[in-house]
């Protein structure tokens, strides 16, 4: 859950880049791909030894199948809604209100129910 989070909050460091110049931009871009792509492959390899370890053997491809075609799916209707957002709201301030969403869309993770499936 601090894998899924951290990387969603890596993702703030995009829009804050466009408020600096120089080394400061690069930096806080290199930043962001580091942590947001460390953080975000903790999370898939625990995401994914968390369900092995939860699931049934006979539902595990199935299930597996349902993650990648969300996952997959996200991409581009997030694209096609961050399009005309951006047009809108300026580019800074939509990637700012995606991670933000994506930091709220992963509230989910912090249910009751998700906690009772640990040890």
């Amino acid at each position: 859950i601090l894998c899924f989070f951290g990387s969603e909050a890596a993702i703030l460091l995009i829009p804050a880049a466009s408020l600096w110049t120089g080394a400061a931009r690069t930096g806080l871009l290199v930043a962001h791909q580091f942590f947001n792509d460390g953080l975000i492959a903790a999370f898939v390899i625990l995401a994914t030894s968390f369900r092995q370890r939860v699931l049934p053997l006979e539902v595990m491809g199935r299930t597996s199948a349902v993650v990648q075609v969300l996952r997959g799916a996200g991409l581009p209707v997030g694209a096609l809604a961050a399009g005309p957002l951006a047009a809108v709201l300026g580019v800074p301030q939509t990637i700012l209100l995606g991670g933000l969403g994506g930091m709220a869309g992963g509230l989910l993770l912090l249910r009751p129910a998700v906690w009772r499936l640990r040890d």
